[in-house]
């Protein structure tokens, strides 16, 4: 699923100084640049990272308003970062105990 965030003040390189983010809830990168092409996004707004999951693209407000035209679903920043940490967290593999405890 395609995901937005909510628009917040920030230092965007467009006028109107706010954007938000796009992204997916299951880390599919294809999905998201499929998505992001199908609406015009330019592709150097994709912003990259260290896992899936948190890799995204930024949004001017024109931007936003397109891709939930498009069928992008709506959720607050602090509860996708909480989901985000759930599902990495729950790829980590389990912590043995040391030998002898």
């Amino acid at each position: 699923m395609i995901l937005v965030d909510q628009l917040r003040e920030c230092r965007a390189p467009w006028p109107g100084g706010v954007a938000c983010h796009m992204g997916t809830d299951n880390g599919n990168l294809d999905d998201l640049h499929i998505f992001a092409r199908a609406i015009g996004l330019p592709r150097r707004w994709f912003q990259p990272s260290n896992h899936p999951l948190r890799a995204h693209y930024d949004l001017s407000p024109k931007w936003r308003k397109a891709a939930i035209a498009w069928g992008a679903h709506e959720i607050d920043v602090r509860e996708w970062g909480r989901q985000r940490l759930v599902k990495i967290r729950a790829e980590r593999p389990a912590r043995s105990e040391p030998e002898g405890t």
